[in-house]
């Protein structure tokens, strides 16, 4: 029927994370404010943001001016893929002073027509004693034929840079010089708020160990009971995460699937495929009925007994058998593969051996399952 199950649980393998990946989690999230930093201060070093508030003193004050474009260049950085650039300006102030100055705009495709080499702008020049400017996007009529006539500003051949002096505490650019301390500090910072759920399971990994090795598994899923109940469907223990399907709310008999990996408990959504409402309250098991301590033991058994030592991606599944008559206790079911073969050895909830079937030929499992 439709809400029939797929009954082999090798249909349900994602790809593991893995000892790299976590590895690459905890270096991406170290030094990921870092680059932020520095990229995002990068792509906004010169800008002259475009203050309502500063154009409309320099309005008052008579410090509006027209600019030629010597230049434009893209920096590399984009926002909502519009280009932030480097636009180089020679400005001719209205006291007669010219100099050399640029600006760093984000620039959309529309406007970058009227940014080229040559163009004529208006710009504000966002103090008296100093270099920056705003290029003003809407100059008034006045400005804007300005623009249009002023032969002036389209004859200057050159003009010298204007290098303003440093601020104490403040670079040339009047910008707040921040130490590079406070940069590391809140790196460090925003590592350990995002790493501390995950710190016991990156330690086991970094030793080389999986949720099969000593207590993790059991570890892991007191976790998921403490957030989300004791009830599950089925539970799919991967090497070094979990999956889950459990009951959307106490008492529901529709499923929800559950994931815990690196310290965190969250939920995906919904279960592909629904219980069957008829056999649900069957198919419930508590995670009290199951001894979670056995799992080293029964990988051993299991690679032991089927040959298989080098099987990949190991999977242990638990669920109770709803094709049993009646309710039965929760199974483990081991299932172990390499290139070649593949074996699947069946455990109680103890841990005690039930069925095998697969692995090498000559195998334990092999021979029974003939």
């Amino acid at each position: 029927n439709c809400y029939s199950r797929p009954k082999s649980p090798v249909l349900r393998r994602p790809v593991e994370p893995g000892l790299y990946t976590t590895l690459l989690v905890i270096c991406s999230v170290l030094i990921g404010p870092l680059i932020a930093i520095v990229v995002g201060g990068r792509a906004l070093r010169g800008s002259a943001a475009l203050n309502a508030d500063k154009i409309e003193a320099a309005r008052r004050e008579e410090r509006i001016a027209l600019a030629r474009v010597l230049s434009i260049r893209e920096t590399g950085t984009r926002i909502n893929e519009q280009p932030i650039c480097v636009i180089e300006l020679l400005v001719a102030l209205e006291s007669g002073r010219r100099y050399r100055t640029s600006v760093r705009e984000l620039v959309s495709i529309v406007d970058l027509p009227r940014l080229q080499p040559g163009a004529v702008l208006v710009v504000a020049q966002l103090a008296a004693d100093r270099p920056e400017v705003a290029i003003i996007r809407d100059p008034d009529p006045f400005w804007r034929q300005r623009v249009e006539t002023d032969g002036r500003i389209r004859s200057i051949e050159t003009a010298g840079v204007w290098e303003p002096p440093a601020q104490q505490g403040r670079d040339a650019y009047g910008r707040l010089r921040i130490p590079r301390i406070v940069f590391l500090a809140f790196a460090v910072g925003a590592a350990a708020v995002t790493l501390i759920p995950a710190y016991s399971q990156i330690a086991w990994q970094l030793r080389g160990e999986t949720m099969y090795t000593g207590d993790n598994a059991r570890q892991a899923v007191e976790a998921i009971t403490a957030e989300r109940g004791s009830k599950f469907f089925h539970v799919y223990i991967y090497r070094s995460w979990i999956s889950a399907e459990m009951p959307t709310s106490a008492g529901a008999l529709t499923s929800d699937d559950i994931s815990y990996d690196h310290g965190r408990v969250s939920r995906k959504g919904a279960t592909l495929i629904q219980p069957d409402p008829e056999e649900a309250s069957n198919e419930l098991f508590d995670a009290a009925d199951v001894d979670w301590s056995v799992l080293p033991a029964i990988m051993d058994e299991a690679a032991r007994r089927s040959g298989i030592t080098d099987g990949k991606d190991p999977l242990v599944t638990v669920s109770r058998d709803v094709q049993a008559s009646g309710a039965s206790a929760p199974q483990l079911v081991v299932v172990l593969r390499n290139d070649y073969y593949d074996a699947y050895i069946t455990f109680d909830a103890k841990g005690t051996l039930l069925t095998m079937r697969g692995g090498v030929p000559g195998s334990d499992s092999y021979k029974a399952g003939e």
